[in-house]
């Protein structure tokens, strides 16, 4: 499942996972009540890949955590990809928050050479999360990852 702050990098995982013939499953529509009442932007796109658009980083990060806590609750997917154009304020703490909260794995793509970037990419690699510098690697990486153990590519 992918999760964006930018619709750029929603898009190129997108023809990414499509090129590599994973598909991109959509939010049940029974369970679209949860997702639209957890208080994301009104110009947010609900739906995969789901782009919280700038301002659910910036001015409600509390609605990105939400929504990616409402993917693993209803086991939308295999992984969850956070795709980041920086600068993402309190990038380090959202990840650690899911990390705690989530039992599907994250990955993280977080594009771009700002300050913040360089200072907090490392601290993610460090929790354990694979931090890729553009969506197009993390998809090849994840779908890698899948089909060398076997598992089925349910990643999108």
């Amino acid at each position: 499942f992918v999760v964006t702050n930018c619709g750029g990098p929603g898009t190129q995982s997108t023809d990414e996972a499509s090129a590599r013939g994973l598909t991109l499953p959509q939010i049940p529509d029974e369970i679209m009540p949860e997702f639209k009442a957890a208080g994301f932007s009104e110009l947010a796109s609900i739906r995969n890949p789901f782009d919280l658009v700038p301002s659910a980083f910036g001015d409600n990060p509390e609605a990105a955590r939400k929504g990616v806590m409402l993917v693993d609750k209803h086991k939308l997917a295999d992984v969850i990809l956070l795709c980041w154009a920086d600068p993402i304020v309190d990038s380090v703490e959202v990840i650690k928050d899911l990390q705690k909260n989530v039992k599907t794995p994250l990955v993280v793509s977080y594009m771009g050479g700002h300050d913040l970037a360089r200072r907090d990419v490392p601290v993610i690699q460090s929790l354990g999360v694979p931090v890729y510098n553009c969506p197009e690697r993390a998809v090849r990486a994840i779908a890698a990852l899948m089909y060398y153990s076997g598992q089925p590519v349910n990643l999108f």
